[in-house]
Parts: C-alpha cells; sequence; structure tokens
C-alpha cells in the first residue's frame, strides 16, 4: 500500500482561519486538527487576512489572528498580474458572485502552482477552475 504523501505548500482561505480561533465554529476541530499536524508551507494572502478581520468582529480577535499569522502564514503579496488573473476569475465566474479572496487565492495558485487549498467554501472552490481545466484540491473536504 503507498504512504500518502502530503504537499509542501498549501493554499489557506478565511474560513479555516476564522475556524481555527473561534472555538463555536463548527469548522474548529477540523481546522485545529489540520493546523496541529500540517508540516509545510502555509500561503494565504492579504484578502484574506482581511476578510477574516472583517469576519472576526472584536479586537481581541483581532490581535489572535495578527498573532497567529506571524506564527504560521506566509502572506504572498500579489504582484503586477494578479490584477488582470483576478480580473479574468471576476469574468469567468459572475454568476457565482466570487469574492476577492477565494480569487486572489485562484491568481496565487496560478502564479505558484500550489495545487491544494484548504477551505470551508467546497461549494464555490468545486467550480472554480485555473488555466487549463485544474480544479484545486481541498484537504479540508477529506
Amino acid at each position: 500500500m503507498f504512504a500518502h504523501v502530503m504537499p509542501a505548500r498549501v493554499l489557506v482561505d478565511t474560513g479555516p482561519i476564522v475556524a481555527y480561533l473561534h472555538r463555536g465554529d463548527a469548522w474548529h476541530k477540523a481546522a485545529v486538527r489540520f493546523f496541529r499536524s500540517w508540516r509545510g508551507e502555509l500561503l494565504t494572502t492579504w484578502p484574506v487576512v482581511t476578510e477574516a478581520a472583517y469576519l472576526s468582529e472584536t479586537h481581541k480577535a483581532h490581535l489572535a489572528i495578527m498573532q497567529w499569522l506571524q506564527r504560521n502564514l506566509q502572506v504572498v503579496p500579489q504582484d503586477s498580474n494578479d490584477a488582470s488573473r483576478i480580473e479574468r476569475f471576476y469574468r469567468k465566474y459572475a454568476d457565482q458572485n466570487p469574492d476577492l479572496a477565494d480569487l486572489s487565492l485562484l491568481a496565487l495558485a496560478e502564479r505558484t502552482g500550489v495545487g491544494d487549498i484548504l477551505t470551508v467554501d467546497a461549494k464555490d472552490f468545486a467550480v472554480y477552475r485555473l488555466s487549463g481545466g485544474r480544479s484545486l484540491n481541498n484537504l479540508l473536504a477529506r
């Protein structure tokens, strides 16, 4: 039998960040389990961090996000081509009403070649496709 090899890098969406830091969240246990066992790089974008802060309404929660982020996540800056990638995704998925955080992760996936994501937003990410028709593999959905 083959051992499952974990990828070296994974993209992180808003939901798992919020779930990890909020015990009452329905995804809290799954997020904790994943983040405690993960040994690779966790990549995200500033739109994701902004959305997580917005959804975590208290000052204490904002501080927790920033502290956790510094220890655990690499926030990858958008590059000059990401705006055109994001615009292309906005046009392609206009009927889905996508948010900037999701599309920033799609742009990052195309730029870096990272094919795995951690998201609680399985419905939208099941629809999204990168160039060439590739979809992202949601590690939280296992």
